[in-house]
């Protein structure tokens, strides 16, 4: 008597199956775990603060990965000094698609109620010195070659706006006073910026 091979057939259809489920499972949740507002106010935005030796925080974050990304109470704050940015909201809509082509493709950047406040020291330091700076290497970490400048990025920028903006400029005095400027109720827009 010889075995028919179609219990075996359908016990690798099966097995397949339950493999594809759980490849598409776990899909869905790193998606969902990557585009939550906890992932990106935990992970991203504690990282890029870092890379610019500051405190970047939002008490609000919403993403799509493909088109957008929105963060609201947004501050700025380089280390041990005073704070240099605060917004009530930024939103960026992009075309991702497009920024994988090479092409910086961002249909609206809009920054609402920014408050840039840039402070000077007596010694000549100022708040600004941190970001400035470029982040030291780690021990043992080899400083990457310098490598030929390539072609420009494709810009295409339509709309950026910048809406009930503050600027500040503090300066602390010797005799321990402060000199202030301020520039109040900016609002500029800009469209259509390209290369």
């Amino acid at each position: 008597l010889s075995s028919s091979p179609a219990p075996a057939r359908r016990g690798w259809r099966r097995k397949l199956l339950w493999l594809v489920g759980i490849l598409v499972a776990l899909l869905v949740a790193a998606y969902l775990v990557l585009s939550s507002g906890a992932f990106i106010k935990g992970v991203v935005l504690p990282r890029v603060g870092n890379a610019l030796n500051a405190d970047l925080t939002a008490s609000d974050a919403t993403f799509n990965p493909f088109s957008r990304l929105e963060l609201r109470d947004v501050k700025l704050t380089p280390k041990g000094r005073e704070s240099i940015f605060t917004a009530s909201l930024i939103r960026v809509r992009y075309n991702l698609p497009a920024i994988l082509g090479g092409k910086i493709a961002v249909e609206e950047l809009a920054i609402e109620s920014p408050i840039i406040t840039i402070v000077e020291n007596v010694d000549g330091t100022s708040n600004l010195d941190s970001l400035l700076k470029p982040a030291k290497a780690k021990p043992g970490e080899k400083k990457a070659p310098s490598t030929k400048p390539g072609e420009p990025a494709v810009v295409d920028v339509k709309t950026v706006t910048l809406n009930n903006a503050t600027i500040r400029r503090v300066k602390n005095l010797k005799g321990g006073g402060r000199e202030s400027l301020e520039l109040a109720n900016v609002t500029v827009t800009a469209s259509n910026i390209k290369n």
